[in-house]
Protein backbone atom coordinates (compact mmCIF):
# COMPACT_ATOMS: atom_id res chain seq x y z
CA UNK A 1 0.00 0.00 0.00
CA UNK A 2 2.82 2.40 0.87
CA UNK A 3 4.48 1.89 -2.52
CA UNK A 4 1.24 2.50 -4.40
CA UNK A 5 0.26 5.56 -2.37
CA UNK A 6 3.73 7.12 -2.55
CA UNK A 7 3.92 6.43 -6.28
CA UNK A 8 0.48 7.98 -6.77
CA UNK A 9 1.52 11.13 -4.93
CA UNK A 10 4.84 11.42 -6.70
CA UNK A 11 3.48 11.01 -10.21
CA UNK A 12 0.51 13.28 -9.57
CA UNK A 13 2.94 15.94 -8.33
CA UNK A 14 5.17 15.48 -11.38
CA UNK A 15 2.31 16.05 -13.80
CA UNK A 16 0.46 18.86 -12.00
CA UNK A 17 1.09 21.75 -14.35
CA UNK A 18 3.40 24.14 -12.57
CA UNK A 19 4.65 21.41 -10.26
CA UNK A 20 5.95 19.45 -13.22
CA UNK A 21 7.62 22.47 -14.77
CA UNK A 22 9.22 23.34 -11.46
CA UNK A 23 10.99 19.99 -11.39
CA UNK A 24 11.83 19.59 -15.05
CA UNK A 25 12.76 23.14 -15.95
CA UNK A 26 13.12 25.61 -13.12
CA UNK A 27 15.78 23.76 -11.20
CA UNK A 28 18.45 23.59 -13.90
CA UNK A 29 17.72 27.08 -15.21
CA UNK A 30 16.17 29.83 -13.09
CA UNK A 31 16.59 28.32 -9.64
CA UNK A 32 20.15 27.05 -10.15
CA UNK A 33 21.27 30.35 -11.69
CA UNK A 34 19.58 32.28 -8.88
CA UNK A 35 21.35 30.20 -6.23
CA UNK A 36 24.68 30.58 -8.04
CA UNK A 37 24.14 34.34 -8.28
CA UNK A 38 23.45 34.61 -4.56
CA UNK A 39 26.50 32.51 -3.77
CA UNK A 40 28.71 34.78 -5.86
CA UNK A 41 27.47 37.80 -3.94
CA UNK A 42 28.48 36.36 -0.59
CA UNK A 43 31.53 37.76 1.12
CA UNK A 44 34.18 35.04 1.39
CA UNK A 45 35.48 36.30 4.70
CA UNK A 46 32.37 36.18 6.88
CA UNK A 47 29.67 34.26 4.96
CA UNK A 48 31.22 30.81 4.70
CA UNK A 49 28.36 29.20 6.63
CA UNK A 50 25.74 30.85 4.43
CA UNK A 51 27.56 29.68 1.31
CA UNK A 52 27.64 26.13 2.65
CA UNK A 53 23.91 26.28 3.35
CA UNK A 54 23.13 27.33 -0.22
CA UNK A 55 25.37 24.60 -1.59
CA UNK A 56 23.66 21.98 0.57
CA UNK A 57 20.17 23.13 -0.49
CA UNK A 58 21.20 23.08 -4.14
CA UNK A 59 22.48 19.50 -3.80
CA UNK A 60 19.19 18.47 -2.18
CA UNK A 61 17.19 20.03 -5.00
CA UNK A 62 19.31 18.32 -7.65
CA UNK A 63 18.94 15.02 -5.79
CA UNK A 64 15.15 15.46 -5.69
CA UNK A 65 15.11 16.26 -9.41
CA UNK A 66 17.06 13.09 -10.16
CA UNK A 67 14.76 10.94 -8.04
CA UNK A 68 11.61 12.41 -9.59
CA UNK A 69 12.96 11.89 -13.11
CA UNK A 70 13.72 8.28 -12.28
CA UNK A 71 10.22 7.75 -10.90
CA UNK A 72 8.71 9.26 -14.04
CA UNK A 73 10.72 6.89 -16.27
CA UNK A 74 10.06 3.76 -14.26
CA UNK A 75 6.55 4.47 -12.91
CA UNK A 76 4.54 2.61 -15.58
CA UNK A 77 6.52 -0.61 -15.12
CA UNK A 78 6.49 -0.28 -11.32
CA UNK A 79 2.75 0.36 -11.10
CA UNK A 80 1.78 -2.28 -13.65
CA UNK A 81 3.73 -4.80 -11.58
CA UNK A 82 0.82 -4.61 -9.12
CA UNK A 83 -1.83 -5.20 -11.79
CA UNK A 84 -3.70 -8.51 -11.89
CA UNK A 85 -5.56 -8.82 -15.22
CA UNK A 86 -7.85 -11.64 -14.11
CA UNK A 87 -9.16 -9.45 -11.25
CA UNK A 88 -8.90 -6.10 -13.07
CA UNK A 89 -7.23 -5.00 -9.86
CA UNK A 90 -4.08 -3.33 -8.60
CA UNK A 91 -3.32 -5.50 -5.60
CA UNK A 92 -1.00 -4.77 -2.70
CA UNK A 93 0.22 -8.37 -2.83
CA UNK A 94 -0.16 -9.58 -6.42
CA UNK A 95 -0.79 -13.30 -6.62
CA UNK A 96 -2.38 -13.48 -3.19
CA UNK A 97 -5.57 -11.47 -3.75
CA UNK A 98 -8.86 -13.30 -4.34
CA UNK A 99 -10.90 -10.28 -5.37
CA UNK A 100 -10.48 -6.71 -6.58
CA UNK A 101 -8.71 -4.44 -4.10
CA UNK A 102 -10.83 -1.29 -4.17
CA UNK A 103 -8.61 1.18 -2.32
CA UNK A 104 -5.30 0.38 -4.01
CA UNK A 105 -6.98 0.20 -7.43
CA UNK A 106 -8.51 3.66 -6.93
CA UNK A 107 -5.11 5.10 -5.99
CA UNK A 108 -3.54 3.45 -9.03
CA UNK A 109 -6.28 4.82 -11.31
CA UNK A 110 -5.76 8.32 -9.95
CA UNK A 111 -2.04 8.00 -10.70
CA UNK A 112 -2.77 6.86 -14.25
CA UNK A 113 -5.26 9.69 -14.74
CA UNK A 114 -2.76 12.31 -13.53
CA UNK A 115 0.01 10.88 -15.74
CA UNK A 116 -1.85 9.52 -18.75
CA UNK A 117 0.99 10.25 -21.18
CA UNK A 118 3.33 8.04 -19.15
CA UNK A 119 0.89 5.12 -19.15
CA UNK A 120 -0.46 5.29 -22.71
CA UNK A 121 1.61 2.28 -23.78
CA UNK A 122 0.43 0.22 -20.80
CA UNK A 123 -3.24 1.22 -20.49
CA UNK A 124 -5.93 1.65 -23.11
CA UNK A 125 -7.24 5.06 -22.01
CA UNK A 126 -10.29 5.12 -24.31
CA UNK A 127 -13.40 5.20 -22.10
CA UNK A 128 -15.87 4.90 -24.98
CA UNK A 129 -17.69 1.61 -25.22
CA UNK A 130 -17.40 -0.54 -28.31
CA UNK A 131 -21.00 0.36 -29.24
CA UNK A 132 -20.28 4.07 -28.83
CA UNK A 133 -17.28 3.85 -31.13
CA UNK A 134 -19.33 1.91 -33.65
CA UNK A 135 -22.07 4.57 -33.63
CA UNK A 136 -19.44 7.23 -34.28
CA UNK A 137 -17.88 5.09 -37.04
CA UNK A 138 -14.67 5.20 -35.03
CA UNK A 139 -13.28 1.71 -34.43
CA UNK A 140 -11.53 1.25 -31.10
CA UNK A 141 -7.84 2.05 -31.56
CA UNK A 142 -5.20 0.41 -29.40
CA UNK A 143 -1.48 0.70 -30.03
CA UNK A 144 -0.95 -2.24 -27.69
CA UNK A 145 -3.71 -4.86 -27.90
CA UNK A 146 -2.50 -6.51 -24.71
CA UNK A 147 -2.84 -3.28 -22.73
CA UNK A 148 -5.22 -3.13 -19.79
CA UNK A 149 -8.49 -1.29 -20.36
CA UNK A 150 -9.13 1.77 -18.20
CA UNK A 151 -12.86 1.50 -18.85
CA UNK A 152 -12.95 -2.15 -17.76
CA UNK A 153 -11.06 -1.41 -14.56
CA UNK A 154 -13.38 1.49 -13.67
CA UNK A 155 -16.44 -0.68 -14.28
CA UNK A 156 -14.90 -3.42 -12.14
CA UNK A 157 -14.34 -0.96 -9.27
CA UNK A 158 -17.96 0.15 -9.42
CA UNK A 159 -19.18 -3.45 -9.51
CA UNK A 160 -16.85 -4.57 -6.70
CA UNK A 161 -17.96 -5.72 -3.23
CA UNK A 162 -17.46 -2.44 -1.41
CA UNK A 163 -19.47 -1.60 1.70
CA UNK A 164 -21.94 1.27 2.01
CA UNK A 165 -20.77 1.97 5.57
CA UNK A 166 -17.09 2.29 4.60
CA UNK A 167 -16.92 6.07 4.43
CA UNK A 168 -13.31 5.97 3.32
CA UNK A 169 -13.99 3.88 0.22
CA UNK A 170 -17.36 5.42 -0.74
CA UNK A 171 -16.09 8.97 -1.47
CA UNK A 172 -12.82 7.56 -2.86
CA UNK A 173 -14.70 5.47 -5.42
CA UNK A 174 -16.97 8.36 -6.39
CA UNK A 175 -14.12 10.87 -6.71
CA UNK A 176 -12.09 8.43 -8.82
CA UNK A 177 -14.99 7.68 -11.15
CA UNK A 178 -16.10 11.30 -11.54
CA UNK A 179 -12.58 12.58 -12.03
CA UNK A 180 -11.63 10.07 -14.73
CA UNK A 181 -15.04 9.75 -16.39
CA UNK A 182 -15.69 13.50 -16.54
CA UNK A 183 -17.48 13.12 -19.88
CA UNK A 184 -19.76 10.40 -18.42
CA UNK A 185 -18.82 7.80 -21.00
CA UNK A 186 -19.39 5.12 -18.34
CA UNK A 187 -21.71 6.90 -15.92
CA UNK A 188 -23.91 8.47 -18.60
CA UNK A 189 -27.16 7.51 -20.28
CA UNK A 190 -25.96 4.00 -21.17
CA UNK A 191 -25.47 3.08 -17.52
CA UNK A 192 -27.07 -0.32 -16.90
CA UNK A 193 -29.73 -0.91 -14.26
CA UNK A 194 -27.30 -2.90 -12.12
CA UNK A 195 -24.68 -0.16 -12.27
CA UNK A 196 -27.33 2.51 -11.63
CA UNK A 197 -28.18 0.77 -8.37
CA UNK A 198 -24.49 0.74 -7.44
CA UNK A 199 -24.15 4.47 -8.11
CA UNK A 200 -27.34 5.19 -6.16
CA UNK A 201 -25.97 3.28 -3.18
CA UNK A 202 -22.74 5.30 -3.29
CA UNK A 203 -24.63 8.59 -3.46
CA UNK A 204 -27.02 7.61 -0.69
CA UNK A 205 -24.14 6.70 1.63
CA UNK A 206 -22.20 9.86 0.76
CA UNK A 207 -25.08 12.28 1.29
CA UNK A 208 -26.18 10.56 4.51
CA UNK A 209 -22.67 11.17 5.90
CA UNK A 210 -22.93 14.95 5.69
CA UNK A 211 -22.04 16.87 8.88
CA UNK A 212 -24.83 17.68 11.32
CA UNK A 213 -25.21 21.25 12.54
CA UNK A 214 -26.46 20.16 15.96
CA UNK A 215 -23.20 18.25 16.60
CA UNK A 216 -21.11 21.38 16.05
CA UNK A 217 -17.47 20.48 16.79
CA UNK A 218 -18.34 16.93 17.88
CA UNK A 219 -19.01 15.36 14.50
CA UNK A 220 -19.15 11.57 14.31
CA UNK A 221 -16.73 11.40 11.40
CA UNK A 222 -13.10 12.52 11.44
CA UNK A 223 -12.01 15.69 9.68
CA UNK A 224 -10.22 13.62 7.04
CA UNK A 225 -13.29 11.54 6.21
CA UNK A 226 -15.36 14.72 6.01
CA UNK A 227 -12.75 16.15 3.65
CA UNK A 228 -13.00 13.08 1.38
CA UNK A 229 -16.80 13.37 1.39
CA UNK A 230 -16.66 17.08 0.56
CA UNK A 231 -14.25 16.35 -2.27
CA UNK A 232 -16.72 13.91 -3.81
CA UNK A 233 -19.69 16.22 -3.19
CA UNK A 234 -17.85 19.12 -4.83
CA UNK A 235 -17.27 17.07 -7.97
CA UNK A 236 -20.96 16.18 -8.04
CA UNK A 237 -21.98 19.81 -7.58
CA UNK A 238 -19.63 20.97 -10.32
CA UNK A 239 -21.07 18.41 -12.71
CA UNK A 240 -24.61 19.44 -11.81
CA UNK A 241 -23.90 23.11 -12.53
CA UNK A 242 -22.32 22.20 -15.88
CA UNK A 243 -25.21 20.04 -17.02
CA UNK A 244 -27.87 22.55 -15.99
CA UNK A 245 -26.36 25.11 -18.36
CA UNK A 246 -26.29 22.84 -21.42
CA UNK A 247 -29.99 22.94 -22.15
CA UNK A 248 -30.43 19.24 -21.41
CA UNK A 249 -33.80 18.36 -19.96
CA UNK A 250 -33.45 18.59 -16.18
CA UNK A 251 -36.01 15.86 -15.77
CA UNK A 252 -33.63 13.34 -17.36
CA UNK A 253 -30.53 14.06 -15.29
CA UNK A 254 -29.68 14.01 -11.63
CA UNK A 255 -26.85 15.51 -9.61
CA UNK A 256 -23.47 15.47 -11.32
CA UNK A 257 -25.16 15.04 -14.68
CA UNK A 258 -25.80 11.40 -13.78
CA UNK A 259 -28.91 9.60 -15.03
CA UNK A 260 -31.88 10.32 -12.81
CA UNK A 261 -32.32 6.58 -12.21
CA UNK A 262 -28.89 6.53 -10.56
CA UNK A 263 -29.62 9.28 -8.05
CA UNK A 264 -31.62 8.90 -4.82
CA UNK A 265 -34.74 11.03 -4.17
CA UNK A 266 -33.97 14.50 -2.84
CA UNK A 267 -30.30 14.18 -3.76
CA UNK A 268 -30.01 17.71 -5.17
CA UNK A 269 -31.16 19.32 -1.90
CA UNK A 270 -29.07 16.94 0.22
CA UNK A 271 -26.00 17.79 -1.83
CA UNK A 272 -26.40 21.53 -1.29
CA UNK A 273 -27.09 21.05 2.42
CA UNK A 274 -24.10 18.73 2.75
CA UNK A 275 -21.72 21.27 1.24
CA UNK A 276 -23.21 24.08 3.32
CA UNK A 277 -22.90 22.14 6.58
CA UNK A 278 -19.33 21.17 5.73
CA UNK A 279 -18.46 24.82 5.20
CA UNK A 280 -20.10 25.79 8.50
CA UNK A 281 -18.18 23.32 10.66
CA UNK A 282 -14.90 24.26 9.01
CA UNK A 283 -15.11 27.83 10.33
Amino acid sequence: MKILSHLAGAIAYLQMGSGFHLISHSIPSSRSSNIAHQMNRLDDNNDFNTRSRFATNFDKIKSLEHRMSKIERTAPDILMGFYEPHLLSFSVRPGHAKRLSVTSTCFALQTISASSACFSSKINLDLQSVSANTKRNQPLQMSNKSAASLRSILEAVLAAEWRDDDLYQVPLILSTLLNIDSELEILGEELSEVMSIKVRRLLTALLAARPMRRLNDSQVLSDYIIYLCVQAMSKLHKGTAHESSTGTSKGDIGIGGLPKEATPPGAALDLVVGLARSAEISL
